[in-house]
């Protein structure tokens, strides 16, 4: 017998999908938003009306019949006229730790029939399992076909080292505010100078800047998904009090935790 096998397959199978929150929404003339910084993608699938992304110079008219793409980290402001009407899904497709949007300085757009849509639709709001598998399969699909557009392509970075897997297992693990650097360097027998120049090296960034953008992710995903007051939230991720969560928080994110959870920031 003869076992032929597919080394391409199993470099790639390692993807992860999250949609930490999504919806089918018809907009009213209060979608309107001035460019805020996101730590997620949004995949917009739009099937009736108009609206409007922009980010600094760069402005995208949103249409029936297309998918659109606003990468993460890109600030997207957003505007409908009289309505939009749209399936829409927050993305996070990541390989070894890394969001493969991350990066992406662009919109992105492509056609997508809306009877495509409006059968992704019916999928969203079936409670048929194989249909929700179904459906994670389309919204795979529609990002694989989004990273082949050059618009969307982040800059490549080496495979991680046992070293920073080890250090991004253990900041998942102990995920709070007050986690600092020496700490996680300390569990990985390494200095914290070293930590620093590996991480930024396989990471793209410090891992202080990686352990407060999971923070902010966190509060965000809480604020959206759940309805704990913003003292327990604040508590639950270590801040000391909540009014420095919300100092933190609007740095981040340009918005109040309490706007945040009340506007239309995440749709």
């Amino acid at each position: 017998m003869n076992v032929q096998r597919s080394t391409t397959f199993e470099k790639n199978a390692d993807f992860a999908l999250e949609l930490p929150y999504s919806g089918y929404v018809t907009t009213d003339k209060s979608w309107r938003q001035s460019p805020l910084p996101t730590d997620i993608s949004r995949l917009y699938l739009v099937e009736a009306g108009n609206g409007v992304i922009y980010s600094g110079g760069e402005r995208m008219v949103l249409e029936p019949g297309y998918a659109y793409l606003a990468p993460k980290g890109l600030p997207c402001g957003y505007c409908g006229n009289d309505s939009v009407t749209k399936l829409f899904f927050h993305v996070k497709l990541t390989q070894k730790h890394r969001d493969l949007f991350e990066g992406a300085r662009h919109f992105a757009s492509f056609r997508i029939p809306i009877e495509r849509i409006q059968e992704m639709t019916a999928l969203y709001f079936s409670e048929d399992k194989a249909d929700q598998t179904r459906l994670r399969a389309a919204i795979l699909e529609i990002l694989f076909r989004f990273l082949q557009d050059e618009r969307c392509r982040r800059e490549e970075l080496p495979d991680l080292s046992p070293l920073t897997e080890r250090a991004l297992a253990y900041i998942g693990n102990r995920l709070c505010a007050n986690l600092c650097v020496r700490e996680v360097a300390e569990h990985c027998y390494v200095s914290a100078a070293l930590l620093r120049r590996r991480f930024r090296e396989e990471m793209g960034m410090s891992p202080a800047a990686y352990i407060e953008r999971c923070v902010m992710q966190e509060a965000r995903r809480r604020l959206t998904e759940g309805e704990e007051s913003l003292g327990v939230i604040s508590e639950r991720l270590g801040f000391c009090d909540q009014f420095y969560f919300s100092r933190r928080f609007r740095a981040f994110f340009g918005v109040s935790p309490r706007e945040y959870r009340n506007g239309h920031f995440y749709t």
